[in-house]
């Protein structure tokens, strides 16, 4: 009988993960400096945005209830500044979800070339990943 509510429960995350994926597909992760708000619902106030990635068409794949990102562009560093959180947004500027943002091998859900951000300079997502539990 476990293994039954095992593979029900495995099944729920990748369909949640698959759902994450398709919103987040031509979406945008906005990387900021400052405190990570309560809820992805709450507004940002004092955070500054350092910089702004575009999310793939589709945005990666969902599988064992993991959302990976698929390749995503580098770009520009808007302002200076250290990278603390994310926010992703869809297609339409609905927030999706805060993430951590830390250095590759960190274990962050957003892993980046970089934290410590230089205005002009080009930034990478290194990995981004969302596990549905």
């Amino acid at each position: 009988m476990s293994d039954n509510i095992f593979a029900f429960a495995q099944a729920r995350a990748t369909l949640r993960a698959t759902l994450t994926m398709n919103w987040l597909t031509e979406g945008t992760l906005v990387v900021y400096s400052g405190t990570r708000p309560a809820t992805s619902d709450t507004a940002i106030s004092s955070q500054v945005a350092l910089c702004i990635f575009v999310l793939p068409d589709p945005a990666g794949v969902a599988e064992n209830g993991v959302f990976t990102a698929g390749t995503i562009q580098a770009t520009l560093v808007l302002h200076s500044g250290t990278a603390v959180w994310a926010r992703a947004f869809d297609s339409t500027g609905a927030a999706i979800a805060d993430c951590d943002v830390g250095v590759p091998n960190s274990g962050a859900m957003i892993e980046l070339s970089a934290i410590n951000l230089v205005e002009g300079a080009f930034v990478s997502v290194i990995s981004f990943t969302l596990t549905e539990i």
